[in-house]
């Protein structure tokens, strides 16, 4: 997974091994000492070990987090782009076909022409003569405001 990473992926893990080996050493450091023979130290004493190293594991597990969604959103971008292709390769071999029906091809002059999703603008997959549907509400609206403001 590291090797597919891209440099923004990369900083995030570094940074949340940073963070998690920062917040272990100052939990370390900040760690009561030795209080002495027959001497404790109160519980009050630990906090700041504590909170240190709570903050060092959370801020990484944060950072690695970050890290992990934008490298799976990055793959699954591409897989989508991939996929788009294939369906506009799809498309093309479509109208391919249907286009040689039109010239007396004989195998495919009566058949019907397949019915395959197209992409449109926005990167969404719709049907074929769908648009035609959508184009012949808006006129229709259209005309109803006509008619309702005269």
């Amino acid at each position: 997974m590291f090797s597919n990473m891209t440099g923004l992926e990369r900083w995030f893990l570094v940074l949340a091994w940073i963070q998690i080996i920062a917040g272990i050493v100052l939990a370390i450091s900040f760690a009561p000492q030795d209080p002495g023979l027959g001497y404790t130290w109160k519980t009050v004493a630990y906090t700041m070990s504590i909170v240190w190293l709570a903050a060092g594991i959370v801020g990484g597990m944060v950072f690695l987090a970050i890290g992990n969604a934008l490298y799976y959103l990055r793959t699954s971008a591409n897989s989508m782009g991939d996929l788009r292709n294939k369906i506009a390769e799809l498309v093309a071999a479509g109208d391919a076909k249907t286009r040689s029906a039109g010239s007396g091809n004989s195998e495919t002059k009566n058949s019907v022409p397949p019915q395959s999703p197209t992409p449109n603008s926005l990167g969404s997959v719709s049907m074929p003569g769908s648009r035609n549907k959508e184009l012949e509400a808006l006129k229709r609206m259209e005309e109803r405001k006509k008619r309702s403001s005269s």
